[in-house]
């Protein structure tokens, strides 16, 4: 139970009151606005019906859009899908994971299966493999998406 006055409960509920009075308030005057709002969106769905049925002829083409910068990727240039479990998130070859987030990622992974532990096993090499021939852990890992 709150220890609150019902002095105190009354002052919170008029507070909320005119909150809610000077939200709706505003609400009517955007109205016209939003009324006004609706021709364009309208448009703007149909460009995009229209992007969406032109890029459908290129799908296997297509990787995807970079999750940092949007830069649009084609299969087959350097850039990563890091995520097995998401295979829609991908980066461009100046946004990817480095070897450092790498190795981060894998540090916190928590109790892997065997085929988990090899992949972490090959991610650790490849990390060890790139300092020793004198690659840096800010490096951004090699791929292509």
């Amino acid at each position: 139970m709150s220890d609150l006055t019902d002095a105190k409960r009354a002052e919170i509920k008029a507070a909320l009151a005119e909150f809610e009075r000077r939200s709706a308030v505003v609400e009517e005057e955007m109205k016209p606005l939003q009324a006004r709002l609706v021709p364009s969106q309208k448009r703007l769905d149909e460009i995009e019906g229209e992007r969406e049925a032109y890029l459908e002829q290129f799908e296997d083409d297509i990787a995807g859009k970079c999750e940092t910068c949007g830069k649009l990727l084609f299969v087959g240039e350097p850039g990563q899908r890091p995520h097995d479990d998401d295979p829609g998130i991908i980066y461009c070859a100046l946004h990817g994971m480095t070897f450092a987030d790498v190795l981060e990622a894998w540090r916190g992974a928590g109790e892997l299966d065997e085929y988990q532990m090899k992949d972490r096993d090959n991610a650790r090499k490849s990390v060890d493999d790139h300092v020793a021939n004198g690659g840096l852990l800010s490096d951004i890992m090699p791929g292509v998406v």
